[in-house]
């Protein structure tokens, strides 16, 4: 019984029953292939993300923040990972590790979250 590779369509005979590539360097080649494609359309809003989570850790030791501080440090409030309601059903917004709460109309707590628990009951 032959195969046919994924990557480069050429035959093979396979090594194994399941085997969709006829070299590990085609299986490579094609994983890099798919992995790229999704990489291109994460790695800008990643890369936001990140940029708000290390205005947020800048800002950690400051505690409380104006929001137009966050704004002029290049804060994106489209972008963020999670929320989380506490326990006095505060909502507390975050990017990764770092969040926010709202204290009132003009500041914000920064609050540093090292292990982030999300609901995934969605």
């Amino acid at each position: 019984m032959k195969n046919k590779c994924k990557q480069c369509s050429k035959e093979f005979k396979p090594n194994r029953w399941d085997a969709k590539y006829c070299s590990s360097k085609c299986k490579n080649s094609y994983n890099n292939r798919n992995k790229s494609r999704a990489y291109h359309i994460t790695k800008p809003i990643n890369d936001i993300l990140w940029k708000n989570r290390n205005i947020l850790r800048s800002f950690y030791r400051k505690q409380e923040v104006h929001v137009n501080e966050l704004k002029r440090a290049g804060f994106n409030y489209n972008y963020t990972t999670h929320e989380y309601i506490d326990e006095q059903k505060t909502r507390v917004t975050f990017c990764y590790d770092f969040g926010f709460q709202q204290i009132n109309s003009n500041t914000l707590k920064i609050i540093y979250h090292g292990k982030i628990q999300i609901d995934e009951s969605y």
